[in-house]
């Protein structure tokens, strides 16, 4: 899919392609004018985001495809961007809202099922914990993220919970 291209050229080692890329799927999914698919490339691209540390971005994307998350029931996508949107705000040094803004995404994500996704929300969550100084909540959330892959048998994002276990 379009929105996915900028996810693998990103991994693959191509982050210009992949902004490009990303930037092409956005107006692809603005373009069809259909609710999910204006949330799921946001979500989706503002993670690029996240990972090229582009904040602004990051926050305007979230802030564009939650609504549409909140009106039409994307339970998934929700949990998501109250995630990255958290992160964001965490970034931002926007105090103790953000971790408990993510704590609902991850508690969503647990609701519905996506425990697939809990790891890496729960990296995002430690970082946020990390940009407030607190190292006792940073060091918790990376080792719920260990015990969730553990139990799910999902290995993503376990290797960056081992090095942000290891720093």
């Amino acid at each position: 899919s379009a929105v996915h291209a900028p996810l693998a050229l990103w991994a693959l080692g191509y982050p210009a392609r992949s902004a490009a890329r990303a930037e092409q799927a956005l107006v692809l999914a603005r373009g069809l004018g259909e609710p999910f698919s204006v949330s799921y490339a946001c979500h989706l691209v503002a993670g690029l985001g996240q990972w090229r540390r582009h904040k602004a971005a990051m926050q305007a994307l979230e802030e564009e495809g939650l609504p549409h998350d909140t009106e039409h029931g994307f339970g998934l996508l929700l949990a998501a961007g109250l995630v990255q949107r958290g992160w964001v705000l965490a970034q931002q040094g926007q105090g103790d809202a953000a971790p408990d803004q993510m704590r609902q995404g991850v508690a969503k994500h647990r609701e519905i099922g996506a425990t697939l996704l809990v790891p890496h929300s729960l990296v995002m969550v430690a970082e946020a914990y990390d940009m407030l100084g607190r190292p006792a909540e940073r060091l918790a959330a990376r080792t719920e993220g260990l015990a969730v892959a553990r139990q799910c048998g999902r290995h993503y994002w376990e290797a960056e919970l081992h090095r942000l276990m290891g720093a």
